[in-house]
């Protein structure tokens, strides 16, 4: 079990446990971006993006993830799939970028 692998995990339950605390939410943000920084293994990285408790990680922790997947060389479809669904969902409706996210999010061209 990888670092990022620790981290998603620590978000998923300071979520199913309706943890409140701020300090305990940047506590995990920090070892989140840190482990993140830290971890060079193309795999784990893709298993982390696909992975379903990712679902629970901040938006810009999730943003950072996909963008380092990306970076990284990950090329599956469920990675693809996961990084244009986010995108779709999150970018501004005036970004350019968002019909194409939208296509790509409902496999136009995956």
């Amino acid at each position: 079990m990888s670092m990022l692998d620790l981290c998603i995990s620590t978000f998923a339950e300071l979520d199913k446990n309706h943890v409140t605390s701020k300090l305990l939410w940047n506590d995990a943000i920090k070892d989140f971006y840190d482990a993140l920084n830290a971890e060079n293994n193309k795999s784990n990285i893709e298993a982390a993006v696909v992975d379903k408790r990712s679902l629970y990680l901040p938006i810009e922790c999730k943003f950072k993830l996909l963008e380092k997947a990306k970076r990284a060389g990950c090329d599956s479809f469920e990675f693809w799939q996961d990084y244009y669904k986010y995108k779709a969902t999150y970018l501004e409706p005036d970004n350019p970028e968002r019909p194409f996210a939208l296509e790509m999010a409902n496999g136009k061209y995956l």
